[in-house]
């Protein structure tokens, strides 16, 4: 099994919140982070993407990669990670 596809398998087997942009514990004073992930587009997220992409509290960013950037594109998730740390 290769290194993406055991990435994959462990992220898949990961409790995330439904709801994590209205819970109550939403960043404990972090930013407002939103990553746009486009390659391949969904749609699912555009609706999201056009009311963020110019809201001042929030800050937006824009990956060329699909929704698993954490696994196609690590150097720029850790990159957004450390820049709202």
């Amino acid at each position: 099994m290769s290194r993406g596809s055991r990435a994959t398998k462990c992220i898949s087997r990961t409790a995330h919140f439904l709801n994590r942009s209205t819970s109550p514990e939403r960043g404990a004073g972090l930013p407002r982070t939103f990553v746009y992930c486009t390659n391949p587009p969904t749609g699912s997220f555009d609706q999201f993407a056009a009311r963020l992409r110019d809201d001042p509290d929030w800050k937006f960013y824009e990956l060329n990669t699909g929704h698993d950037c954490m696994i196609t594109d690590p150097r720029n998730v850790i990159r957004i990670l450390l820049e709202n740390a």
